[in-house]
């Protein structure tokens, strides 16, 4: 990400990258980098004249070796595992967790084992037509061993479609739920039973 005043109205623009064969190229499309940035409007008349170009072509004239540059170099989903006073180790969530966006965690001991388990939810349909809508994810469950490993539970029992934003676990006697909240969308609840999880309507 590159970050600079580039048009010198006072204020920081972003400029997103990806990298491809030793090159950047920007994330934005050609109107979205024009209603940033709208002295561009003149260099860029046409989608031609910026089809394929890369960001230094594209920023030429805006001096970019003097924009704060950013990098990122970690996507997967993980876990950080306190080392009581040692730092934190590293330790990649299964790559199911990342068909999607991930956008709630909710913790706890499902199974009672005394081990803590994850329950993962995401999806993101609010995005530029550029990358089309993110809803991979039906709901996980990530099993833990007390040793910062989680293993998927594919016959968990979810099945939640949406937008999931918030993920609570409820205990009611000696039953325990898990909600699931999602942008514009209905809430959901399922039951718990060891690894036997299944839905029930919010009128129940």
């Amino acid at each position: 990400m590159y970050v600079k005043d580039f048009d010198g109205n006072g204020s920081l623009e972003q400029v997103i990258a990806y990298s491809r064969q030793g090159s950047y190229y920007p994330v934005a499309t050609r109107d979205e980098l024009v209603s940033q940035i709208p002295m561009m409007k003149k260099d860029l008349l046409s989608h031609r004249d910026f089809a394929g170009k890369t960001i230094m072509e594209l920023f030429n004239r805006f001096k970019l070796e003097e924009a704060a540059l950013y990098e990122v170099h970690q996507l997967q989903s993980l876990v950080l595992v306190n080392q009581k006073g040692h730092g934190f180790l590293k330790k990649p969530l299964p790559i199911q967790a990342n068909f999607s966006s991930l956008e709630a965690i909710a913790i706890d001991d499902l199974d009672g084992d005394g081990n803590f388990d994850l329950i993962l939810g995401g999806n993101k349909t609010q995005v530029s037509p550029y990358f089309g809508a993110f809803l991979g994810s039906q709901g996980l469950v990530l099993k833990g061993d007390g040793f910062g490993n989680f293993l998927p539970m594919a016959d968990s029992g979810l099945l939640v479609r949406g937008d999931i934003r918030q993920i609570r676990v409820m205990q009611v006697g000696n039953q325990k739920w898990i909600l699931f909240l999602k942008n514009d969308g209905e809430l959901e609840v399922y039951e718990v039973r060891g690894w036997d999880i299944s839905e029930r309507s919010v009128r129940d």
